[in-house]
């Protein structure tokens, strides 16, 4: 009689099979950590290579899956702007009087303020108010004949190059004003001569030469002198001092005319006359 030989089961190869199969089954539907879990299993009860190889890859898939729905459950952070946004970017302010004026400023990551490196602090100032929503500028009266400018820095705390210039425009505090010690000079040498006039101006503007005034009128026989090509003939014309060369009368009758001199929008007249030549 024949002896029939059954082949022998590997029930721990059939026990990692179903446990695999039960794996894959909770990962499709995104039980990924008790998906983890059988294929660990799955690995003990089934040492083969293939069998490792096939599992650990269903892991890191689990894996990876996990993360990316863990990181969509998280709220997303809101996404905070950096721009600095003024009301205006330029402010006029008398120089006469105290100013104080209020810029609104947007800036919803935050903002600070600087005043730009060159700016004279004694007339410009500032002050944050409400919590950042808005900016005081202050100004001081100013004692110039002249306009002045300063400029106040706005810059987002999120991001530093992100800068808003606010320029700030302060008018003159006083007239210019502008007036001579001799306002008529009688009796000039016909024969020609040189005059001095004294120049008392109260102005902060200043030119080339030094001075702060010039002259706009003068009759063709008048010569101003004392600049560096005449320094010949005059060589210490102080910057208050107006010397002019009266060139010889050629006519037998007096003349006269007059020398205008002015310093922004102030002026004087100087009113000669010489007498008749020979």
């Amino acid at each position: 009689m024949a002896l029939l030989l059954t082949p022998a089961v590997n029930t721990y190869a059939q026990s990692a099979a179903s446990k695999y199969d039960e794996g894959v089954t909770l990962y499709n539907k995104g039980n990924y950590q008790g998906a983890i879990k059988l294929f660990n299993e799955a690995m003990i009860l089934n040492k083969s290579a293939a069998n490792k190889k096939k599992c650990q890859a269903m892991i890191d898939k689990c894996k990876k899956a996990a993360k990316a729905k863990k990181s969509e459950a998280q709220p997303k952070k809101p996404v905070v702007s950096d721009k600095v946004e003024l009301e205006r970017e330029s402010l006029y302010v008398n120089g006469f009087t105290a100013s104080a004026e209020v810029i609104s400023v947007t800036a919803p990551g935050g903002w600070r303020a600087e005043m730009e490196h060159d700016v004279d602090k004694s007339w410009l100032s500032f002050e944050v108010k409400d919590e950042g929503k808005f900016l005081i500028v202050k100004t001081t009266p100013s004692k110039l004949t002249i306009t002045r400018t300063g400029t106040i820095l706005i810059i987002s705390e999120l991001n530093s190059r992100e800068v808003k210039r606010l320029e700030i425009t302060q008018g003159k505090g006083r007239n210019a004003s502008i007036s001579v010690n001799r306002e008529e000079i009688k009796k000039i040498n016909g024969k020609g001569d040189e005059v001095l006039v004294t120049v008392n101006c109260q102005s902060d503007t200043l030119l080339a030469d030094g001075r702060n005034w010039y002259i706009t009128k003068a009759p063709a026989w008048v010569k101003p002198l004392g600049t560096k090509k005449e320094k010949k003939t005059r060589v210490n014309v102080a910057k208050n001092e107006l010397s002019m060369e009266i060139a010889p009368n050629p006519t037998k009758e007096e003349r006269s005319g007059y020398v205008t001199l002015r310093s922004q929008d102030a002026e004087c007249i100087v009113k000669l006359v010489q007498r008749k030549g020979k």
